[in-house]
């Protein structure tokens, strides 16, 4: 099974555990909302794309709040699992696993780690060297404006990026799926370790990831 077939199983299988009305770690979305998002993306992309921000976003959240009181929540995680239609260009497999396959493991733990006492995934070697790879596309983008180096270290198999070329320097070290999760504005679920001269793990901490 590929990453993002499994990530979507993952996320069904997270929405429905926890139920509409559980808290995520998405702000101001509770599952139900979380639902309709991800709902919206297959099959009305464009004005999902207002989650960026921009002139779509009104058009978004407008849509989104017609959307939740229309639609059960059970109907629309259904609906999630059973994939994209025919006509979304998210149905092309290649598509799929560019814009969702990142997309769906943040969601799916943005689910498990709004929960109480939620438990530990252990993703395998194959699964972290996927999440390796989308660290080091996205780091040198996230972590450019700290001004200070950023060394990230995977604690899988002690690969590092360094971004930066500042005296300073600030190590992320962690498992690649937790380093992917901070680069997504989740650092405070993230089971990263920040070493580093206290000032300059301040200036790391103290920016502002996309979510």
């Amino acid at each position: 099974m590929t990453i993002v077939r499994s990530e979507r199983a993952a996320l069904v299988e997270a929405l429905r555990s926890a139920g509409p009305a559980a808290a995520t770690l998405c702000q101001g979305w509770d599952a139900h909302d979380l639902a309709v998002h991800v709902w919206l993306r297959e099959h009305e992309f464009a004005t999902a794309l207002g989650v960026a921000g921009g002139p779509l976003a009104a058009r978004l959240t407008r849509r989104m709040a017609q959307v939740r009181a229309e639609r059960r929540f059970d109907d629309l995680v259904d609906a999630f699992a059973a994939g994209p239609g025919k006509f979304s260009p998210l149905a092309l497999p290649a598509v799929d696993a560019a814009f969702n396959s990142v997309e769906y493991f943040v969601h799916t733990e943005d689910v498990r780690r709004a929960q109480p006492d939620w438990p530990i995934r252990e993703p395998g070697v194959d699964y972290q060297q996927w999440a390796w790879r989308a660290v080091t596309r996205l780091a040198p983008l996230r972590l450019r404006s700290a001004g200070v180096s950023v060394v990230v270290e995977s604690l899988a198999d002690s690969q590092t990026q360094r971004i930066g070329k500042g005296g300073e320097i600030v190590t992320l070290l962690g498992l690649p799926t937790e380093l992917l999760l901070l680069l997504f504005g989740r650092g405070a679920a993230a089971r990263v370790r920040h070493l580093g001269d206290p000032d300059a793990v301040e200036r790391v901490r103290g920016l502002k990831l996309s979510a």
